[in-house]
Parts: structure tokens; C-alpha cells; sequence
């Protein structure tokens, strides 16, 4: 078995094959940015079909402490289904419902655990009637 080198974590074959990482090489400028774009590739590349239109997401970015910024929405909803939350690494954060008919959902920036989340840039994906869209929004403290 192949163990990492002392302060890197394992990756994919993919991300290494793409040149973001190179174990035992320096860090490059950049790096995350090709991290976050592998990663977001990756996230994407999970999904059949990308046919619903991606909703208004609002406020992006989410400061937080701002007046207006109570929660994180999601509106012209595609009708029933799901909105998945992820963080750039790919764990779930939290999984939200979307009722049948209902055209605007509010995320309250915090996690299944109903812990508040990081700063960060985060993932959703949206799911309904067979179609799916992805998309990213910013949290900020």
C-alpha cells in the first residue's frame, strides 16, 4: 500500500493525471484554484443530465453579520425535489427538501448538525424529475 508523503492527503488518480498535484513537488501558485476546478469537474461530472435551469441563488456571497444576510435563497425552483449542499471537498452538508409547487427555499447557513458553516466556497446540486444542475456559492464571516 502507498502511503502519502508526510502532510498531503491521498488523491484520485484523476486529479493527479491533471497536474494539480505532484507528490514530493513544491506548491505551485495556483494550486487551489486547479484543485477547486478538478473538484468542481469531478462534481459535475457525476450528473446524466444537466437539464433544469440553474434557480437565482442570493445573497452570493453570504456575509456574515450584514443586515439583509439571515439566510442563503434558492428561488424559481424547478418543483419537487432536492437541494444537496457540499463543501468544495465533496462532503454533504446538508440536504434540503423542495415541496411540490414551492418556488423559493431559504437555507439558514448552517449544517445538518445545525452547527453554523465555515467560510468557503460551496457546492449545490439540485435534483427533480430526473434532471439535475449544479452551481457554487460564497460564504463569508
Amino acid at each position: 500500500m502507498n502511503s502519502a508523503p508526510p502532510g498531503t492527503t491521498k488523491i484520485s488518480g484523476f486529479m493527479r493525471e491533471a497536474g494539480v498535484f505532484s507528490p514530493g513537488a513544491p506548491k505551485r501558485p495556483g494550486w487551489r484554484r486547479r484543485f477547486s476546478s478538478c473538484v468542481l469537474a469531478l462534481f459535475l461530472s457525476g450528473s446524466v443530465s444537466l437539464s433544469l435551469a440553474t434557480p437565482h441563488v442570493f445573497p452570493v456571497p453570504y456575509v456574515e453579520g450584514r443586515p439583509n444576510h439571515t439566510a442563503i435563497f434558492f428561488k424559481d425552483l424547478p418543483g419537487a425535489g432536492t437541494i444537496k449542499i457540499f463543501t468544495i471537498t465533496g462532503e454533504l452538508v446538508i440536504q434540503l427538501p423542495i415541496a411540490p409547487g414551492q418556488n423559493l427555499l431559504s437555507w439558514n447557513v448552517r449544517n445538518a448538525s445545525g452547527g453554523r458553516v465555515a467560510s468557503g466556497v460551496y457546492l449545490f446540486r439540485i435534483e427533480s424529475g430526473g434532471g439535475k444542475t449544479t452551481g457554487k456559492l460564497v460564504v463569508v464571516k
